[in-house]
């Protein structure tokens, strides 16, 4: 039994042979040394594009749309011509063709990604692909921050998008969002309304919620203005009787 991730149309249920995709995904977009908050981010960011994207039709299934999406594992940029998956942005008379987007060393790259063996990719990574399946990887602490968490999409922190005829760092084009690893987390702007809901698999080992050190020292500091307050009342009424 794996979890089950619910959104306002439909389900996600994490099959066994999407891991290895989303392993792949992992690793090509957020590195062999990626961490455990920006792995979780990808992950949570797919699992909501996959239910909150108007076009989620587009994608039969959980993999369909991480092949689609993550540049590393895209077959449309492997610069291969015989892939059968439409113009590949990186074959002669493609989009990025003789550009550094599709430099030998980043095709190598990214046949790489597509192709790595469940056993190549690091044991942590794996152990997150299993209980994201499961329901039980916790997202990002940074997303409570969030107005609206419900993150979709990403970008390296240096991009620049087009905004108002001036190019912008990716952080002020899209503003509600998260720093994570090399990466900039955001929102799309045509999401559905509505929220992703996780149940997890009851018979899942979970492991203990990671705390916000931020709000180990609000809660201390509460707890700290109660005691205080209370000593003062208490100091008060005893100079009333």
């Amino acid at each position: 039994m794996a979890g089950k991730y619910k959104g306002p149309r439909r389900s996600l249920v994490i099959r066994d042979n999407d891991l290895i995709w989303i392993a792949r995904m992992v690793v090509g977009e957020g590195g062999y040394q990626v961490e455990e908050d920006a792995a979780s981010a990808l992950m949570w960011a797919m699992a909501h594009r996959y239910l909150l994207h108007p076009k989620q039709s587009n994608w039969p299934n959980f993999t369909a749309l991480l092949k689609a999406f993550a540049q590393p594992i895209n077959p449309i940029w492997d610069g291969n011509p015989n892939n059968q998956s439409g113009t590949d942005k990186c074959e002669p008379g493609g989009q990025y063709y003789g550009t550094d987007h599709c430099s030998p060393s980043r095709l190598a790259r990214r046949k790489k990604m597509a192709n790595m063996a469940w056993e190549d990719i690091p044991l942590r990574v794996r152990n997150w692909v299993v209980e994201f399946q499961n329901g039980v990887l916790f997202p990002p602490n940074k997303l409570a921050r969030l107005r609206k968490p419900r993150i979709s999409n990403w970008g390296a922190k240096s991009m620049k998008k087009n905004l108002n005829g001036k190019k912008v760092p990716l952080s002020e084009w899209a503003p509600h969002g998260i720093n994570l690893g090399n990466n900039w987390f955001f929102e799309d702007k045509s999401l559905i309304d509505g929220f992703v809901d996780v149940e997890s698999d009851p018979n899942a080992p979970r492991r203990r919620q990671k705390t916000n050190p931020l709000g180990i020292i609000a809660s201390v500091l509460l707890m700290g203005a109660a005691v205080l307050g209370t000593k003062l009342f208490m100091d008060y009424v005893a100079t009333r009787g």
